[in-house]
């Protein structure tokens, strides 16, 4: 699985670990993620404190996409994760509904 991260500030060491860690273990509810891009950026207006984290996952047979708004980039990273879990979960459930 190919894992690209993109945001407009250099990504530590420790979080591209957080981040594929994370990505890695959406597997469990989808063994064919080909591609997961992570984008973070800061916020804007009102809530520039803010950081936004947006992922795209794309897998065999279709493509996932989940994004959230914290103040923690963690916090952030872990509610997108858990949405796009969700859907996997949902989609994965459709599919063997029609079988």
């Amino acid at each position: 699985m190919q894992i690209l991260i993109h945001a407009p500030w250099e990504v530590n060491p420790y979080m591209k670990d957080l981040i594929e860690q994370k990505i890695q273990k959406l597997t469990k509810y989808e063994s064919h993620i080909q591609k997961a891009e992570v984008f973070m950026k800061d916020g804007q207006g009102e809530s520039i404190r803010d950081k936004n984290v947006e992922i795209r996952l794309k897998t065999s047979y279709s493509k996932v996409f989940a994004q959230d708004t914290d103040v923690e980039l963690e916090k952030a990273l872990a509610n997108a994760i858990d949405k796009l879990k969700k859907q996997l979960i949902k989609k994965k459930g459709k599919l063997h509904s029609h079988n």
